[in-house]
């Protein structure tokens, strides 16, 4: 192609772009459609801000929670100590109460030879 069959160049204007019908008749048959615009980007920006309040009271939710499971947590190990303790001093009372028996039986029986010796004697 020599430069002499090239076209030429030039600037696009309005006129020179087809209009869409279709904008034309929707322009035509809602004339407040632009002012809508503004709105739904508002509504947008009430529901941006709606949604990050509901994240950031999500997150301060999830925080407290966390908070409150470790506290449970300490909690709940100074308990499982205590019930270790508490199991101790009971087995240790029940080995008491063994050796009590033992005793008491063991009274028993002395005070049952005591008996067979007070009827055996004559009186």
């Amino acid at each position: 192609m020599s430069a002499d069959d090239r076209p030429s160049l030039r600037a696009v204007s309005d006129e020179d772009t087809p209009r869409i019908e279709s904008e034309d008749l929707l322009a035509k048959a809602a004339p407040g459609l632009p002012q809508q615009q503004p709105q739904k980007r508002a509504d947008r920006s009430w529901l941006s801000a709606l949604l990050g309040l509901a994240l950031v009271a999500a997150c301060l939710g999830y925080l407290y929670q966390e908070q409150r499971a470790s506290e449970f947590e300490t909690r709940a190990s100074v308990l499982q100590t205590e019930l270790e303790v508490a199991r101790q001093d009971l087995l240790a009372h029940e080995d008491r109460i063994r050796v009590v028996r033992g005793h008491v039986d063991d009274l028993a029986g002395r005070v049952g030879l005591l008996q067979q010796v007070i009827e055996a004697e004559p009186e």
